[in-house]
C-alpha cells in the first residue's frame, strides 16, 4: 500500500477510538480543509492512498477528493462502490459540479468542498460509529442526517437544468414493445411512438426548473400529461436513439418543442439516462435551448439571404459587364439624358414652388394680418399640399390652415384647387364664421367634384379655421379633423375639431345627408393667450428615442415649454425641437405649424398697434 503522507494528531491512551481515513484524489497540503478530530473528540488519521487498495482493511472509511479529472474520480468511485467491502465511502463534490452522475453512485455519504471542515468531521463520525463501550456513551449529533438530506435536496432543486426521475421498468418494457412494431409510415407515427414510450414511465420527482420548463401545475407524479405536449424536432432520429437503450445504451438525447398550457412554445434539449449504479431508475434532464434555436434560425436565414444576395449580385454583375461590353456608349448617352431630364424636372419643380409661393399666402402675409405670429413650413418634398388662407371681413380676421391630400407636385395642385374653393366660400358669406366657411368650402368642393363625376376622385382636405374678433375680444374656431392648441396661463389645452374631412367618400354612396355640421367653438380672449394650428404631418412624425409618433400630447407639451419666449426665439426653438424629434427618421408627410400670440388683446377689448380697435358704438 503506497503511503505518501500522513497526518495523525497526538492523543492520550484514554482518547476515543480514532477513525482511519483513506484519502484518494487529494492532498493534505490545505490542513484547514481536513479536520483533525470529530465534534465528539474522536481523532482522524488521514492517509493518502490509491484506489487499487480498495480491499485494504487498514482504513475505516474512504474519502474521494476533488483533484484529478472527473473521469478518473468517477472510475475510482465505481471501483470502490463495486468492491466486496463494507468500508463506507464519502464523495467530496467540487463547487458548481453537476451532481446527477454522482447521485447515481452507491456512495454512503456526500460532502461539498466549500462546506466547513467541522461538517466533514461530523459526517465521518456518523458513517464510522464509535465502537460500543459500556463505560462511556458516545454523544453523536442528531442533525447529520437532516443536514445530509437538506444538502442533497438543495442540490437537486438548485440544479441548472430541469431534472425528473422515474421508474425504468415500464420504460424498458415499452421500448421492447415498440421495437417489435413494424416500420413507421409517417412522422406523426414516430411522434406517437415516442409519446407512448415516455408515457409508460412512472414519473416520481421533479425539481423547480423542470416544473418551470414543462409548465407543470402539479408534481410530475400527478401530472403525466406533459408527455403529450412534447413534439420532437427530429422524431425518427430520437426514436432510434431511444430504442438503442434496450441494447445496453445508457443515454439518449434529442431536441423537442413543448407547448405550455397557455399555448406558448419553448425549445428544450432532452436527455434520458439509465444510471449504472441505480436500480430501476430513469433520469430525464431538460435544458432550455429556445434562445439557441432562435439564433440558429436567424443565422440560417442570414446565410440564405446572403447566398441569395450573392447570387443575385453575381448575376447583376455579369449582366452589367455584358451590357457594358456591347452598349457602353449607349449607356453613357442614356445616363446623360436621364441626368438632363432630372435637372429639367427639378428646375420645373423649383419654378412651380416659386409660383405656388406667389399664389398662396406665406409668412409675410400672415404677419401683416397677425403681427405677433410664427410659421413653420416643412414640406415632405420640394412642393407640399399644406397651405394658409388669410382674409379680413366685418372687422374680423380669419386664418385657415388646410391640409390637402398628397404631397409633392400632386399635393400642390390639390392645394391650389383648395385655395380657390375656400376663397369662394369666404367671399360668398357676409360676415363669415369658421364653421360657415368650412360648410361653404365643402359645398363648393362637392359641386366642383360632381361636375367631374366620371373621373374617380381620391383626394380631399382637412383643416382648421379661426376668426379673431378684436371688438368682442373673442376667438371663433371650427375644424375639419383639425385641432386648436390654446396656451393659457402657461398651460396647454387641445380643442378638437369635428371628426369629418372635406371629401367625396359619403357622397359617392349617396349619403349627402351623412355629412355632420362643423361644430363652432367660441373662446373669450384672456391676456397672454396663444393659439396654434398644425397639420397632421407635425403630430404624426416618427422620432424620439423609441421611434414613436409625436402625438397631440407631446406637441402640446412642446408648445407649453416655449410659450414664454419672444416670438422670433420661439419659432427658432420650436423648429429645433421638431428637427431633434425627427432625428434621422424620414419625413412622413408635409408639416406646417402656425402660431399667433393674442397678448395684444386686452381685457377691456383694446388692441395693440396692428390690430383693429373696438368700434366706438361697441
Amino acid at each position: 500500500m503506497p503511503l505518501t503522507g500522513t497526518m495523525t494528531p497526538s492523543f492520550s491512551d484514554t482518547s476515543p477510538t480514532p477513525i482511519r481515513v483513506g484519502l484518494v484524489h487529494d492532498t493534505l497540503a490545505a490542513r484547514s480543509k481536513w479536520p483533525q478530530a470529530t465534534p465528539s473528540g474522536r481523532p482522524l488519521e488521514w492517509t493518502i492512498m490509491d484506489s487499487a487498495d480498495a480491499v485494504s482493511r487498514l482504513v475505516d472509511i474512504w474519502v474521494i477528493g476533488t483533484q484529478g479529472s472527473r473521469q478518473e474520480r468517477l472510475h475510482t468511485a465505481r471501483c470502490l462502490t463495486s468492491a466486496a467491502s463494507s468500508t463506507p465511502i464519502l464523495i467530496v463534490l467540487a463547487a458548481l459540479e453537476e451532481p446527477s452522475t454522482w447521485l447515481a453512485l452507491n456512495a454512503d455519504g456526500y460532502h461539498e468542498a466549500s462546506s466547513a471542515a467541522a461538517l466533514l468531521g461530523q459526517r465521518l463520525e456518523t458513517l464510522v460509529p464509535q465502537p460500543q463501550n459500556p463505560s462511556k456513551s458516545i454523544v453523536t449529533s442528531p442533525s447529520i442526517a437532516e443536514a445530509e438530506t437538506q444538502f442533497w435536496a438543495s442540490t437537486f432543486d438548485m440544479a441548472g437544468a430541469g431534472l425528473i426521475t422515474g421508474r425504468a421498468q415500464g420504460f424498458l418494457e415499452s421500448l421492447r414493445h415498440i421495437g417489435q412494431l413494424g416500420p413507421m409510415r409517417s412522422r406523426d407515427e414516430a411522434i406517437d411512438r415516442i409519446r407512448r414510450i415516455l408515457g409508460s414511465v412512472t414519473w416520481e420527482l421533479n425539481n423547480p426548473m423542470a416544473r418551470q420548463l414543462l409548465d407543470l401545475r402539479t408534481p410530475v407524479s400527478l401530472e403525466f400529461g406533459f408527455v403529450n405536449r412534447l413534439t420532437p424536432l427530429q422524431p425518427r432520429a430520437l426514436l432510434a436513439d431511444l430504442l438503442s437503450l434496450q441494447n445496453g445504451g445508457l443515454r439518449s438525447a434529442g431536441d423537442v418543442l413543448v407547448r405550455d398550457q397557455n399555448g406558448q412554445l419553448r425549445y428544450l434539449s432532452l436527455e434520458l439516462s439509465l444510471p449504472e449504479s441505480a436500480e430501476d431508475t430513469l433520469l430525464l434532464t431538460l435544458l432550455d435551448i429556445s434562445h439557441r434555436v432562435e439564433l440558429e434560425s436567424q443565422l440560417r436565414d442570414h446565410v440564405n439571404h446572403l447566398e441569395e444576395r450573392v447570387e443575385e449580385r453575381t448575376l447583376q454583375i455579369r449582366q452589367a459587364n455584358a451590357k457594358l461590353e456591347t452598349e457602353g456608349n449607349q449607356r453613357q448617352r442614356l445616363a446623360d439624358q436621364v441626368r438632363q431630364n432630372l435637372v429639367h424636372i427639378t428646375q420645373g419643380v423649383i419654378s412651380a414652388k416659386a409660383i405656388l409661393e406667389v399664389a398662396l399666402p406665406g409668412k409675410e402675409e400672415l404677419q401683416q394680418l397677425f403681427p405677433q405670429s410664427l410659421l413653420i413650413d416643412r414640406p415632405r418634398d420640394i412642393l407640399g399640399g399644406d397651405f394658409l388662407f388669410l382674409a379680413e371681413k366685418c372687422g374680423r380676421r380669419t386664418l385657415a390652415l388646410i391640409d390637402s391630400t398628397g404631397h409633392g407636385v400632386p399635393g400642390s395642385m390639390v392645394a391650389l384647387l383648395g385655395s380657390m374653393l375656400i376663397q369662394r366660400a369666404h367671399a360668398e358669406l357676409e360676415c363669415p364664421m369658421p364653421n360657415d366657411i368650412l360648410f361653404g368650402f365643402r359645398a363648393a368642393f362637392n359641386q366642383r367634384m360632381n361636375s367631374q363625376s366620371e373621373v374617380p376622385q381620391m383626394f380631399g382636405f382637412d383643416g382648421a379655421v379661426v376668426t379673431l374678433d378684436p371688438d368682442a375680444g373673442q376667438l371663433h374656431f371650427a375644424g375639419a379633423r383639425g385641432d386648436l392648441y390654446l396656451i393659457r396661463n402657461g398651460q396647454a389645452q387641445v380643442i378638437r375639431g369635428t371628426r369629418e374631412s372635406i371629401d367625396l367618400i359619403a357622397g359617392r354612396h349617396g349619403q349627402e345627408s351623412a355629412h355632420p355640421e362643423f361644430e363652432a367653438h367660441v373662446l373669450d380672449i384672456l391676456p397672454g393667450d396663444q393659439i396654434y394650428l398644425s397639420t397632421d404631418g407635425v403630430r404624426d412624425q416618427f422620432g424620439g428615442a423609441h421611434g414613436r409618433k409625436l402625438g397631440r400630447k407631446r406637441l402640446a407639451g412642446l408648445l407649453e415649454r416655449h410659450a414664454s419666449l419672444a416670438m422670433s426665439k420661439r419659432e427658432a426653438a420650436l423648429t429645433q425641437e421638431l428637427l431633434m424629434w425627427k432625428g434621422s427618421n424620414a419625413k412622413v408627410d408635409d408639416a406646417m405649424l402656425v402660431g399667433i400670440d393674442l397678448s395684444g388683446i386686452q381685457a377691456d377689448g383694446s388692441t395693440v398697434p396692428g390690430l383693429r380697435p373696438r368700434s366706438a358704438e361697441a
